[in-house]
């Protein structure tokens, strides 16, 4: 298992349309959960998403405006007929399940 890390940016607009025009720019819409926050929505490159996500225990770092946070994926949805991803959901994981993870 590796620690990937990805770029993210936050999103403004939510809904139907909106993701559809993330996802022809190259993006996908991604929501992080956890640890009794907020659930914070954000778009990470989509290549880069798919090589992260290839094994599902690798722990994905997500660099948002300088601050890094590490996650795992808890939910990926698919588009199997072309082969891309539509959505994941990360959940934020604590110090010590980093550790136990590596």
């Amino acid at each position: 298992m590796a620690v990937i890390k990805l770029v993210a940016t936050p999103r403004n607009e939510f809904g139907k349309g909106a993701s559809r025009r993330l996802r022809s720019n190259g993006q996908v819409p991604v929501v992080v959960y956890g640890q009794g926050g907020e659930a914070a929505h954000y778009a990470v490159d989509a290549h880069d998403l798919g090589l992260a996500l290839r094994d599902r225990s690798n722990i994905i770092e997500l660099d948002i405006a300088g601050k890094s946070v590490a996650c795992g994926a808890r939910d990926v949805q698919k588009d199997y007929i072309r082969n891309s991803i539509k959505h994941v959901d990360l959940v934020l994981l604590t110090p010590a399940e980093v550790a136990a993870r590596s």
